[in-house]
């Protein structure tokens, strides 16, 4: 859906765990825990797409055990977006501060683009 918008395009991601669900090709959802290597791989398919759409995935991250740490830099080195690790009680304080900065950065850029 976002690939079709202009602007800033952005996905935040909310996690405190590795995937467990991909969509299958007949449109069903398909639930495995622990995650499997097909829905690993489905999910880094999404996340390459979305870098080729020039969407941006940004991830707050609630745990950080090792899988999942892993899983959020390599989604992070092939998107170029960012990750946070925080906890359930400070993740609104980091959320709101990345927009605040974000919003001002693209305000900054159309301005610079108009000029």
């Amino acid at each position: 859906m976002l690939a079709s918008k202009s602007g800033s395009k952005q996905i935040i991601v909310i996690t405190d765990g590795e995937p467990t669900a991909h969509i299958l090709e007949n449109g069903e959802v398909f639930f495995n825990y622990p995650p499997v290597p097909e829905t690993i791989e489905a999910t880094f398919r999404e996340v390459a797409r979305c870098t080729r759409d020039r969407i941006v995935i940004n991830s707050f991250v609630l745990d950080e055990t090792g899988g999942l740490r892993s899983f959020v830099r390599k989604m992070t080195a092939m998107n170029h977006g960012r990750a946070f690790y925080t906890t359930p009680s400070q993740l609104g304080d980091y959320v709101l501060v990345d927009f605040v900065e974000h919003r001002g950065s693209e305000r900054r850029k159309r301005i610079r683009h108009a000029g």
